[in-house]
Formats: C-alpha cells, sequence, structure tokens
C-alpha cells in the first residue's frame, strides 16, 4: 500500500502540483513532504533569508 502523502504547508491552502519529499530548507538535511507550489514558496523564502543575512 502506498502512502498518501499531505503537504506540510496544506493548512494555508494554495497547494498545487505533487506532493512529494523535499530537502528541508532549514539545512538540517531532514525531507518533508510539500507540493510544487509550496516547495517553491519555501525555496524563496530560505533565498531571501540567506540573502538578508549576506550569505
Amino acid at each position: 500500500m502506498t502512502e498518501k502523502l499531505v503537504c506540510l504547508d496544506s493548512r494555508h491552502g494554495g497547494c498545487a502540483g505533487e506532493v512529494m519529499y523535499r530537502e528541508s530548507t532549514s539545512g538540517t538535511g531532514t525531507t518533508v513532504p510539500r507540493c510544487d507550489q509550496h516547495a517553491a514558496m519555501a525555496r524563496a523564502r530560505a533565498e531571501k533569508r540567506r540573502q538578508n543575512r549576506g550569505e
């Protein structure tokens, strides 16, 4: 039986695309289930945090 993944951010609505395990943007190396839409948003937030820290 295949596990049905639920997007980590689904409670915020706006899910779109495939839900799959993706590397966390926290840098811990863990994976979290996210849809394509929320994964793109998480990457954008992480990039903005890196820029604000001057990395």
